[in-house]
Order: structure tokens, then C-alpha cells, then sequence
């Protein structure tokens, strides 16, 4: 059962989020224009710290590559987008602040479609479903935090629908950024934009050629995990942080269901997981820490967006 305190806490966590960035508002021009900073943020590989331990960890649908470091409290998985290894940018950036600024155990699961964790598995294309599933096989298993709590979920780009897709029950709470959640519609809007379609091309290929298995047309590939797309209803509760000028996954594709628990920010700019270029990477981390008393009640605090009909701007080319 959810209590009045989780049900208030992506309220509060959202508001806070927001103020953050609006302090920050001064996005350099060159950011509106494409997604460049999705692949300087994201896709530049780092050095592991010693103190996370990489595994393989078993589940019913494969092997994923899963990176932890232990601390007290309630577990927080982080799920990185498509096609992120589990080395790169962004992503192991927030694991190691997560590390330093929470003290609590934390993990990054490197995301299905990189090259190692290719390697690991058949030659196929799961579905969101089994991709949900398997992430569920590993927040229940080798993540569990201690007394048996349920982890928190912080999710990235694709790594939303993965999450969301997750079993009922299985995460206490979840933050999702630039949520990617119909791999379609996403594709769809890619292709308007030609500079932005050769560079996932390109991506694409190279992930799973350096993986050993075929690369697959993009256009095939998104029916192919599409196939069996589960409707995202989140049964814990869920702040989704979007910007209107994201190039990549437009606020009109973001198809949650009816839920109490879910509250949506939708901020002016920040592109496509560029929050980070514009108030550093803390603030995906702001859901998470200890939120200020009376931040929800504040006098002049602004309001909860709920995602438009209507289509953002489209991306101008790179």
C-alpha cells in the first residue's frame, strides 16, 4: 500500500527539480540544434573506480553485465540508455556520484543492446516485455537491499521503458529523464531529421558489430522489441522529467497510463538527457536525496506539467 508520504515525494522531488534548472536557464544555442550532447555526455567511455565490482548475473531472458558498489539503506538501480556500456559517460558518472552523495548500495546495469552484454546472449531481439521481466529478475536477486526493501529506480532515455516494464511490485519508487518509452514513434521522429538518423545508424551498427551478431535495420529492429509492448502503468511512485525541445523522444510520445502515483515535469529546454549540460549531473540525483521541508508548499512554487497533444518543435539539423 502507498502511503501519503510516497505519494507526495515525486510532487516535491519535481518541484525541486525544476527550481534547479531554472536557476541554470542560460542553455547555449548550440544544444537546441540536435542531440551532439547525448553523444558528449553519454557515449565517452571512462575508467571503472576500484571500488565497483562488475559481474554477470543471470535472469530468465539472458546474462546482463551489472556494475554495484555496497553502502546502507535502500538499493538505487540505474538504467542507462540504448546502447550504453556499461563504461560510459553520463551514466557511470552517476553511479559514482550516486556512490559518494547517497552512501547507499548502488548498481548500473549496462544496457542489453551494448556490445558486451550482445556477446553474452542469442542472437535475438527481446521485447520491451522480456526486457522488463529480466530487469525485475535482477532488482528482486542480486540487488535486494537488506530486510528485503524493494531498490529505487532511476532510469535514462530508453532505460525508462525497460524499467517500466518491470513487474508490479518491483521497485519502491522511480525517477525516469528523456524517457523513451515507444521505441516507434521515437524512430519516427529520428527520421525527420537526417543528421540525427545517420548518427544512431551508425551507433546502431557499430553496437552490435562489435558485439558478434548481425546488425538488423533500425526500422526492423524497433518493431521487433515493439512487438510486445506492455502499456506503462506504474503502481509505485513515478516522476518523469521531459523537455519540450527534446530531439529525440518528443513530449507527445510520452504514453503513461491512468496512475495517482505518477507526476510529469516538463521543462522549456534540456534537449534529450542534457539536464547535466545545464546544472550538472546532481541534478538527476535530486528525486533521491533528502528533499527541503515545505518545498511542495511553497507560496510560489510553479505547477505540474501534464504532457501536451500537440508536438514539440521539430529539431533543427545539427
Amino acid at each position: 500500500m502507498i502511503t501519503a508520504t510516497e505519494k507526495c515525494w515525486a510532487q516535491t522531488a519535481g518541484l525541486q527539480v525544476k527550481e534547479a534548472l531554472k536557476r541554470h536557464d542560460r542553455w547555449p544555442a548550440i544544444h537546441k540544434r540536435g542531440a551532439l550532447v547525448t553523444a558528449r555526455t553519454c557515449y565517452r567511455s571512462r575508467t571503472i573506480p576500484t571500488h565497483f565490482r562488475m559481474r554477470v548475473v543471470p535472469t530468465s531472458v539472458g546474462s546482463r553485465r551489472l556494475l554495484s558498489t555496497p553502502g546502507k539503506g535502500r538499493p538505487l538501480l540505474i538504467l542507462p540508455g540504448l546502447y550504453a556500456r556499461i563504461n560510459e559517460g553520463l551514466f557511470l558518472d552517476l553511479a559514482e556520484q550516486a556512490r559518494k552523495a547517497l552512501g547507499r548500495p548502488i548498481s548500473l546495469l549496462e544496457d542489453r543492446f551494448a556490445p558486451g552484454t550482445l556477446r553474452l546472449n542469442p542472437p535475438r531481439i527481446p521485447t520491451i516485455r522480456e526486457l522488463g521481466r529480466e530487469v525485475g529478475d535482477i532488482a528482486r536477486g542480486p540487488i535486494r537491499g537488506q530486510d528485503d526493501a524493494r531498490p529505487d529506480l532511476l532510469a535514462l532515455s530508453a532505460g525508462a521503458a525497460w524499467g517500466l516494464a518491470a513487474p508490479e511490485g518491483t521497485f519502491a519508487k522511480a525517477a525516469v529523464w528523456s524517457s523513451a518509452l515507444q521505441p516507434q514513434a521515437v524512430l519516427s521522429w529520428i527520421r525527420r531529421n537526417p543528421p540525427l538518423e545517420w548518427y544512431f545508424k551508425r551507433l546502431h551498427q557499430r553496437s552490435f558489430r562489435e558485439g558478434g551478431v548481425s546488425p538488423i535495420g533500425m526500422k526492423q529492429f524497433s518493431e521487433a522489441i515493439s512487438r510486445d509492448c506492455p502499456s506503462f502503468e506504474p503502481k509505485h511512485p513515478l516522476l518523469a522529467v521531459h523537455a519540450n525541445d527534446d530531439p529525440i523522444a518528443p513530449a507527445h510520445s510520452l504514453k503513461f497510463g491512468s496512475s495517482r502515483t505518477l507526476f510529469v515535469c516538463l521543462v522549456g529546454t534540456g534537449g534529450h538527457l542534457g539536464f547535466g549540460e545545464l546544472a550538472g549531473n546532481g541534478v538527476y540525483l535530486l528525486p533521491f536525496k533528502s528533499l527541503r521541508a515545505g518545498t511542495a508548499l511553497s507560496r510560489n512554487r510553479p505547477t505540474m506539467d501534464k504532457p501536451s497533444n500537440r508536438s514539440p518543435p521539430r529539431p533543427s539539423p545539427i
